[in-house]
């Protein structure tokens, strides 16, 4: 019985640190990631890519674990797709009452966007399209907006859109995310079947 008791904690603290620290499923609860990632769909997230944080709960309660957090595996690059903290919800807020958010990164403090109006010929529909600057490709109109990204790359931190422009709650609302508020990257859409590698 000792011995059981001994395997059935060892595996509730491994599956406790592996959520907590390396990686989790995270459900997709609207629209914004269209058509790359549907509403309802599952994720698969690495949690240590960006940078390490403690799990926020022990094991089996509903009790606060000691903050910590320290560097990931790697820098966030542009065109990733992050899971994170919402950046209106207070900083690492362990109530629970916060929502995590899933976005694609498009761009750094610094940097310079262009935001465009684009016409969909297939339903008439205008929506708008967001893409870095680049001369070469764009001669600026009365459709076009450039749009400068506070700071610089020495602030870190990241400017989020979501795939869907249109419906999406994202860095036009509370603007750059912080380094600090990163949960993870989104790799592998795990549901609906069959998985998916996320790009």
């Amino acid at each position: 019985m000792k011995k059981f008791l001994l395997f059935v904690g060892g595996v509730i603290v491994l599956s406790w640190l592996v959520k907590g620290l390396i990686f989790s499923i995270y459900h997709v609860p609207t629209n914004s990631m269209v058509p790359v990632i549907e509403k309802d769909s599952y994720v698969l997230v690495l949690k240590y890519v960006y940078n390490v944080r403690s799990p926020e709960y022990w094991p089996l309660t509903n009790n606060k674990f000691p903050i910590f957090s320290f560097i990931g595996t790697s820098q966030i690059r542009k065109g990733d797709i992050v899971l994170f903290d919402d950046p209106l919800a207070p900083i690492m807020d362990h109530s629970g009452e916060k929502d995590d958010l899933l976005k694609r990164c498009v761009a750094f403090p610094g940097d310079t966007l262009y935001q465009k109006l684009v016409l969909n010929e297939k339903n008439g529909e205008l929506r708008v399209e967001y893409k870095p600057w680049n001369t070469k490709h764009l001669e600026p109109d009365n459709n076009v907006r450039m749009w400068v990204i506070p700071g610089d790359s020495t602030n870190g931190g990241c400017f989020v859109l979501g795939d869907n422009y249109n419906h999406s709650f994202d860095s036009r609302y509370f603007g750059v995310v912080p380094e600090k508020l990163l949960i993870g990257k989104a790799v592998l859409k795990i549901w609906p079947w069959p998985p998916k590698v996320i790009s």
